[in-house]
């Protein structure tokens, strides 16, 4: 029994170790983290938040056979967020040593926070030496707060910096009356910041198609997408490898980085491509709608870019 109650134990440490930590100084971190972070950070630059997130393992849709899906293990992270920028240090397992990227606020095009059963991701695109850098980090869920408060920080920064306007108290929550719960309730609770206006929405539902006349495949995963007095904000589904509704992203774009917004419209699709851009660096995103299902389609998307 008492062979039993330690095996318990062990698994519950294990468990814990795989959840993300938030520490309270530098001086939590081993001493070669210590290190990086003190050589990077410069005088007078303000640590809000310093994270550690463990390795995980996650779905690998690049690993798919069949019915079957596989998994891969990320690095580990220490992550040290100051009032300017955030300094991420990834640890591979077999790697010779860590690597430090920072991401100043002002690059920033886009922000990502996904999840899907019990590990999330936070991804950021920015500009940097004349290109666009992705990075991404994952941690359990059980923490997701803890990322979600890095986005929300950074897109204050964002917001300040631009000298955007606060908006009403009522938020424009008029154009979530019909959409399913699930998206009311997040979009209202977790993605709108707390003086944040919706000014123009468009809710495109799930697209399924049948296969061999027996399965449903899902050929677009339902989404919403909305302007704001703040973002260019985007909601959807994440069905994930598993093929279940088990996840939700979120996608936040500064407006002051969305350069232009164009309608694209071909026989068979209808779509809009947001344009980013810093320091004169160009990144762009598309987002294909089912009009069959939106009512005044064309008319709703063109609002929402203010086109004529």
């Amino acid at each position: 029994m008492k062979l039993l109650d330690n095996l318990g134990k062990d698994k519950r440490r294990e468990s814990l170790r795989s959840f993300a930590v938030k520490h309270d100084a530098l001086d939590e971190l081993s001493s070669e983290f210590q290190e990086i972070f003190r050589d990077t950070i410069d005088p007078g630059e303000k640590i809000h938040h310093i994270l550690t997130a463990p390795s995980q393992n996650v779905l690998d849709p690049e690993k798919r056979f069949l019915f079957r899906v596989g998994w891969t293990t990320t690095p580990e992270w220490r992550i040290v967020m100051t009032d300017q920028r955030v300094l991420i240090v990834s640890i591979k397992k077999d790697a010779p040593k860590p690597k430090l990227t920072e991401i100043c606020f002002e690059d920033v095009l886009s922000m990502t926070l996904g999840k899907i059963l019990l590990y999330g991701w936070l991804e950021w695109r920015w500009t940097q030496n004349n290109q666009v850098q992705k990075m991404q980090v994952f941690f359990n869920t059980v923490e997701e707060r803890l990322f979600g408060q890095l986005i929300k920080e950074i897109c204050r920064y964002r917001i300040d910096q631009a000298g955007l306007t606060a908006g009403e108290s009522a938020q424009g929550l008029h154009f979530l009356d019909d959409l399913p719960y699930k998206f009311k309730n997040l979009i209202a609770n977790r993605l709108l910041q707390d003086d944040e206006v919706i000014e123009a929405f468009v809710f495109s539902p799930a697209v399924w198609i049948r296969k061999l006349g027996l399965f449903r495949s899902l050929e677009k995963p339902a989404f919403a997408l909305m302007r704001t007095n703040y973002h260019v904000l985007v909601m959807r589904e994440d069905y994930g490898a598993v093929g279940g509704k088990y996840g939700v992203v979120y996608k936040y774009f500064p407006l002051d980085t969305v350069a232009d917004a164009q309608l694209e419209q071909s026989e068979d699709e209808t779509r809009i491509k947001l344009i980013l851009q810093n320091d004169g660096i160009e990144d762009s995103v598309r987002f294909t709608f089912n009009l069959q299902e939106i009512p005044e389609g064309v008319s709703k998307l063109k609002t929402l870019i203010n086109t004529d």
